[in-house]
């Protein structure tokens, strides 16, 4: 796969073409402007971006745990640990 590197950012060149070929034309927006608002988008999303998928992974470790813990078991409806 080939990439395009645009205002700091490293985009697949079919999703750059896709944007810039199927979805701007006619919308006013000039692609210019479309990738520079993307970009501070996305720079401005990446840190809480971040932290979730932190959170993600730790909630999932806790369910991994708890299932190792439990195997074989029946299973209890309320799990403590999801409901933070």
């Amino acid at each position: 796969m080939s990439f395009i590197e645009k205002k700091g950012l490293k985009i697949s060149s079919i999703l750059f073409n896709f944007v810039n070929k199927e979805i701007m034309p006619g919308t006013d927006i000039q692609t210019d402007k479309f990738w520079d608002g993307f970009e501070k988008t996305v720079h401005q999303l990446a840190p809480i971006n971040k932290r979730l998928i932190e959170k993600r992974e730790t909630i999932q470790k806790q369910i991994d745990n708890w299932h190792k813990k439990n195997k074989g078991k029946e299973l209890n409806k309320k799990i403590n640990f999801l409901y933070c």
